[in-house]
């Protein structure tokens, strides 16, 4: 028991291997699955809240993408898309992130 201390929950969010499959025909990725998965974790967040948790923010993982050593820098993480190649954000997923989540 921790006496309900103030926390918040950090680095939140879902790395997705081989994103380019979900390119649509506009260059932007239908990350549904990563809508789906932010959508979830805010319910159940937010009914730990009304239930009386000492919670005070939520942080998600990366607004650009980022990669991992551990997956050998397969996996996306982040909501804007950065081109690799070019090293800078291209045709960004957040529009359709934040719009899934209204």
């Amino acid at each position: 028991n921790y006496g309900n201390i103030p926390w918040y929950l950090s680095e939140n969010g879902m790395g997705v291997q081989n994103e380019e499959q979900f390119i649509g025909v506009d260059g932007i990725v239908e990350d549904d699955y990563r809508i789906e998965f932010i959508r979830d974790h805010l319910i159940w967040l937010n009914k730990a809240i009304v239930e009386g948790c000492n919670c005070f923010g939520y942080h998600l993982w990366a607004p650009f993408d980022c990669w991992s050593w551990k997956n050998a820098y397969k996996n996306r993480y982040g909501m804007i898309r950065v081109d690799r190649k070019e090293h800078c954000p291209r045709d960004s997923t957040i529009e359709r992130t934040i719009a899934g989540l209204r």
